[in-house]
């Protein structure tokens, strides 16, 4: 499968499912990951959490909002404003900032990597997208 390039002003909605390596901007799109299953998305966020196993306490995963029904390969593609949580049990939970985009779904923009989850202790840097 390819790499497919979404650039310039789009704006998706409805249900869709795209394939390949999908970009924006140049940046991998992020989807939606589920810990502990999945690599997090981030594992530089500052521990707060003392009784979060070891490997956990600085990693970071976004989730998908329910209304996006966008995806690639079955996973829900993360847009700003989406859940994301620190650890696992019990986890800290944020918000991704999406930052400045062009592709938006439902409005709300794509998140890419270098897109930031924001908890109440810390700001995380999301730099693996998900996409394998």
């Amino acid at each position: 499968m390819g790499t497919l390039h979404l650039d310039g002003t789009l704006k998706l909605s409805g249900a869709l499912t795209l394939e390949g390596k999908v970009l924006s901007g140049g940046k991998e799109v992020l989807v939606a990951l589920a810990p502990p299953k999945d690599a997090p998305h981030s594992k530089t966020a500052s521990p707060a959490d003392p009784l979060s196993p070891d490997g956990y306490k600085t990693s970071v995963w976004a989730a998908g909002l329910p209304s996006v029904r966008v995806n690639i390969r079955g996973k829900v593609i993360v847009v700003s404003g989406a859940p994301c949580q620190q650890g696992v049990t019990p986890a800290i939970v944020g918000v991704v900032d999406a930052g400045a985009g062009t592709v938006t779904i439902d409005g709300l923009a794509v998140a890419r990597t270098g897109a930031s989850a924001t908890m109440p202790h810390t700001v995380a840097p999301l730099d693996n997208s998900g996409q394998t």
